[in-house]
């Protein structure tokens, strides 16, 4: 799930028209690169949680039955990205076309839904890392899971019997 993730958030950097995009930190450290670029940071860790949230249904109506989609696990994963820019106004513009790009969720391989929620926001004035130049960091969180899907049977027709009440 988390190459999904980053191909789709490599796929928004492009269309800033960054001049690199980079996948490794380390390049950051070694202090020669081009701007505006981008930085992306994949967390080593994700959140795994117990849900059991239904998140949809759909009625087969030929055949009679009502699919419910449950999320059995949520899983968070984070992904940093840096802004890298000349100065601090260029590096503000970035983090906000990048927002205007940003979609609330998206959908996994499986077709089911991906939330997508910026977490937090940091300016970066690191002199000797950034060579006197200029980062936003953002942090995204995606929220997806492992879903299950269950079956029942959808009743024909119902009559209700018993005696009848009278008011």
């Amino acid at each position: 799930m988390i190459t999904l993730y980053k191909d789709y958030l490599v796929d928004l950097l492009k269309k800033l028209q960054l001049d690199k995009i980079y996948d490794d930190f380390d390049d950051l450290k070694r202090g020669r690169f081009p701007t505006p670029a981008a930085f992306i940071y994949v967390s080593d860790t994700e959140d795994i949680e117990d849900d059991g949230t239904i998140v949809g249904y759909i009625d087969d109506e030929p055949n009679k039955i009502r699919r419910y989609k449950k999320r059995k696990y949520k899983i968070t994963n984070y992904i940093a990205i840096l802004f890298v820019a000349r100065n601090q106004s260029d590096a503000e513009k970035l983090k906000v076309d990048f927002f205007k790009l940003l979609d609330k969720s998206i959908k996994d391989s499986e077709g089911n839904p991906v939330l997508i929620t910026p977490n937090d926001s940091k300016l970066h004035l690191d002199e000797g890392v950034l060579n006197n130049k200029f980062g936003r960091e953002l942090l995204i969180e995606f929220e997806g899971g492992i879903y299950t899907e269950r079956l029942f049977k959808l009743i024909d027709k119902f009559v209700p019997e018993g005696a009848e009440i009278q008011r």
